[in-house]
């Protein structure tokens, strides 16, 4: 459960980004975490997840009646002419950044012309979306047949493109290494979206984009940087271990276990951290990457997220199991400098964090100890006389070096109960968690 629910947090990154603003409303974050936690659980060969993202229909909606959560991530970057989903497809499932060609050639990438781009993008112009009349009707997403921006019969569907110095080109679906690509563009004679998810989905790049995201996770930085970057203008480090990597990775079905179980059983894996004795060594300066000894390790994303959900959580049951209804009657475990912890005091459960191998969890002081190792920029941010939003702020810029997000606000809130009048015990909570996030 910890090992889906920890990547799903790491693919939905991925598929849609960080941020918050990064989802369109038609589409769910949660719908796509759920769908990834379920395939994850139930082992699905990662191929067949990449297929089930690029053909999916219906509504990302939990709890619609035509819910289905691989619809989320076309739904996230639906447009009129569907670039946002081209561009995106080609980044997270073959490592290609093409969002410049659609305007122009790739400046660093000779194999990434405007055509490619725009060939890749006939074969999304199958996808609708439909919403309902009501305020909260959830969109859908379905095929639908297309004639081509000509509008003709549609058995050949064509798309218009305008290269730099103003020529009017046409493209037709067309994909490297793959001949007899039909032109139709109804669906019942060819179903673009299926064709492109079965291209991608047998391709040599989906597989070391793949690898390439998980050993980053792995070892705290990829083969290349960015990971969903490759080709001739941005050579991997080491490209035959790549590359054995990725061959295995489809050898053995696409199994991601399999692929991290190579990988955390790895030499490099074993050795040590250490200083950056070796300059060359350096990813972390921004220097080369020989995984010759352990890097620092880098905060997952979903690691602030999931230790405030843990203490807010904790705070629940400790509700719960004493009959109070506010945090003011809880018996915190995390205590104020000076204060005694009490027999039975409510405590968060032991944590602990490998950057390896599993999800960033609380790692709770002792109890009583919580005052004694408050830094002294923490104190006086909660001694302050700064607002409640100013102190979260605050807390956060100085263990994540960003501001809270709109969900990481709310689960703050949560613990602090009524956050414009929250003691200090309550600061103490929030900021534990936050910092116990990134041991």
């Amino acid at each position: 459960v910890e090992f889906a629910r920890y990547w799903s947090h790491i693919w939905t990154d991925s598929l849609v980004g960080r941020a918050e603003s990064t989802v369109s409303a038609d589409a769910s974050r949660e719908g796509l975490e759920q769908y990834l936690r379920r395939a994850l659980q139930q082992a699905k060969p990662w191929d067949q997840v990449a297929m089930e993202l690029l053909t999916a229909t219906g509504s990302g909606a939990i709890g619609s009646k035509q819910y289905n959560g691989a619809a989320n991530f076309l739904l996230a970057h639906h447009d009129a002419k569907s670039t946002r989903a081209t561009a995106q497809i080609a980044r997270a499932f073959l490592g290609k950044r093409i969002q410049c060609a659609q305007c122009h050639d790739h400046p660093n990438d000779s194999t990434l012309a405007q055509d490619r781009f725009w060939e890749m993008n006939t074969f999304l112009r199958q996808v609708s979306v439909t919403r309902g009349s009501g305020p909260d009707a959830p969109a859908v997403l379905a095929s639908q047949d297309f004639y081509g921006d000509g509008r003709g019969d549609g058995a050949e569907a064509e798309v218009f493109y305008e290269t730099t110095n103003g020529e009017i080109k046409v493209a037709y679906p067309e994909l490297p290494g793959v001949t007899g690509v039909p032109r139709s563009g109804i669906v019942a004679d060819f179903d673009r979206r299926a064709g492109l998810a079965r291209y991608v989905a047998g391709s040599r790049d989906f597989r070391r984009v793949m690898v390439n995201r998980v050993w980053s996770q792995i070892f705290g930085f990829g083969f290349t940087s960015p990971v969903d970057d490759l080709g001739p203008h941005n050579p991997p480090s080491h490209p035959e271990l790549l590359d054995a990597l990725a061959d295995q990775f489809a050898a053995h079905d696409h199994d991601l276990r399999a692929l991290i179980r190579w990988m955390v059983l790895s030499e490099p894996f074993q050795l040590g951290a250490g200083p950056a004795d070796d300059l060359a060594d350096a990813p972390e300066h921004g220097r080369g990457r020989w995984f010759s000894r352990s890097y620092p390790a880098i905060v997952a994303p979903s690691a602030p997220r999931d230790s405030l959900l843990a203490m807010a959580k904790t705070m629940a049951n400790d509700r719960n199991d004493l009959g109070v209804g506010t945090t003011a009657n809880v018996k915190p475990g995390i205590t104020a400098p000076g204060r005694a912890a009490a027999p039975g005091m409510a405590t968060l459960p032991p944590g602990s964090r490998s950057s390896k191998t599993g999800p960033l969890t609380i790692a709770a002081p002792t109890v009583g100890q919580a005052g004694n190792f408050i830094p002294e920029t923490i104190a006086r941010i909660l001694d302050g006389t700064m607002s409640a939003e100013q102190k979260l702020e605050h807390l956060f810029l100085v263990a994540l070096q960003r501001p809270p997000t709109k969900r990481e606000r709310a689960l703050a809130q949560e613990i602090a109960g009524d956050f414009g009048r929250a003691d200090r015990e309550a600061w103490l909570r929030i900021w534990w968690a936050l910092d116990g996030s990134r041991d």
